[in-house]
């Protein structure tokens, strides 16, 4: 179960909550959180998407080619093929925590894949981000 954030948390504690300790989430929130001060509700985004830790690390580096503008703008637009790469790559790893584009985090019961769900996301390819390409 994933821990809750809560109102009374410290910076410092959503953070270690966001990146359950995976050290590449905590590059990637240090990175974003360092854009600018409104930068913190991108994590109040990804606790509502149900994405953190090593999802985060995961879109960062294979969906947005370890480009933190492309991992903000894909997290601004809750993207769907953001969020379908984070569940393909998320289910190759083993992770059973589902991201979705709302709503995590009004549930607070943090969506899970099904057995069913894991087998099929795992068979996919990863959904290309445009603009990686356009990057070189």
């Amino acid at each position: 179960m994933r821990e809750k954030i809560e109102l009374n948390d410290s910076f410092a504690n959503i953070v270690m909550k966001m990146s359950e300790g995976n050290m590449g989430a905590t590059n990637v929130v240090s990175k974003m959180l360092s854009l600018s001060p409104e930068s913190f509700m991108l994590l109040l985004d990804l606790d509502d998407m149900n994405i953190r830790g090593t999802q985060i690390w995961l879109a960062y580096k294979d969906y947005c080619a370890e480009s933190i503008d492309l991992f903000v703008e894909a997290v601004k637009k809750r993207d769907d093929d953001f969020v379908e790469a984070v569940n393909i790559l998320a289910a190759k790893q083993g992770t059973w925590f589902k991201a979705v584009r709302y709503g995590a985090s009004n549930e607070r019961n943090f969506p899970m894949m099904t057995p069913e769900e894991m087998k099929n996301f795992a068979k996919k390819d990863v959904p290309v981000n445009p603009k990686v390409s356009q990057m070189g």
